[in-house]
């Protein structure tokens, strides 16, 4: 789940402690905004990772990102922007953004 983000980083909290993995990508499942991140800090099953490069899943992706792509595109709910945001899975840009549950 992501606890809070700004353009350069993320807050993550997993329900196990978290992933030793030093790079992972963070997709934000409600915009198609997917990032490549590296691992700045963890405690416990929350983690704190640096966002190194932003990729659109509504547009093309470099090769090694293409399955994310085609899980995000097929896994997706197909509403409008008034029913994202009513349903909840809208990132609220304006303010500070409330936890937003990934896949």
């Amino acid at each position: 789940m992501v606890k809070d983000f700004s353009r350069r980083g993320a807050r993550l909290c997993f329900l196990r402690p978290s992933p030793a993995d030093l790079n992972m990508l963070v997709v934000i499942w409600s915009t198609g905004m997917a990032h490549e991140a590296v691992w700045c800090w963890s405690t416990g099953a929350e983690a704190g990772y640096r966002f190194q490069e932003q990729f659109n899943l509504r547009k093309a992706v470099p090769e090694r990102w293409a399955q994310v792509r085609s899980q995000w595109l097929d896994r997706r709910p197909r509403l409008r922007r008034n029913a994202l945001r009513a349903a909840g899975a809208m990132v609220g840009y304006r303010g500070s953004p409330g936890s937003v549950r990934i896949s």
